[in-house]
């Protein structure tokens, strides 16, 4: 495997945060199956991350401080949630920038998941103002929902040995398979 792995508890919590340093500079242009098209998406979805990651980190912050939450295990395990996020999206955001000397726009990409962000939980949270609903409460709903979502496709990336074959580059294989076993 080509990166540095430092495993990390100080919060305390039930899962640690592992905080990687992949090298991405070796990754072939066609890592995925050595096909153009199964690459591209591939990207596009890591894409996805870096501006997602940093939203759930956001909405997570934005309740961590409710009476409600004060349990000290439980700020352990939001500590170490936002911990892992933020090693997420470090990572998907190095891998993006190398993705850029193959002529892939992933930046142009990322922000516009970042403007999807804003302008989707906008709408929803003008939707759902008259029924007593407030923008964190969106936000945090939104994270639980995407989490899950992500959590699904992770599990079938752990289970399926033919998907994961299709990850012909070691870096790009661990890469996706430390995202998919921190995500279950």
């Amino acid at each position: 495997m080509n990166a540095k792995v430092n495993i990390s508890n100080r919060a305390g919590a039930s899962f640690p945060v592992r905080r990687m340093d992949f090298e991405f500079a070796q990754v072939p242009r066609y890592w995925a199956n050595y096909d153009a098209g199964l690459t591209h998406f591939m990207t596009a979805l890591s894409a996805l991350f870096p501006e997602g990651e940093q939203f759930f980190v956001n909405s997570t912050r934005a309740v961590r401080n409710d009476p409600k939450l004060a349990d000290p295990a439980l700020q352990k395990e939001i500590s170490a949630f936002i911990g892992q996020e933020a090693m997420h999206s470090k990572e998907h955001l190095a891998f993006n920038a190398s993705a850029q000397a193959y002529g892939y726009d992933v930046r142009k990409m990322e922000k516009q998941t970042g403007k999807v962000i804003k302008v989707g939980t906008s709408v929803v949270t003008k939707l759902m103002k008259p029924f007593g609903y407030t923008k964190e409460m969106i936000d945090l709903t939104g994270t639980c929902a995407l989490e899950h979502f992500t959590s699904t496709i992770a599990a079938e990336l752990l289970q399926n040995p033919e998907i994961q074959a299709m990850f012909q580059d070691d870096t790009m294989y661990h890469l996706w398979m430390w995202h998919a076993v921190e995500e279950n």
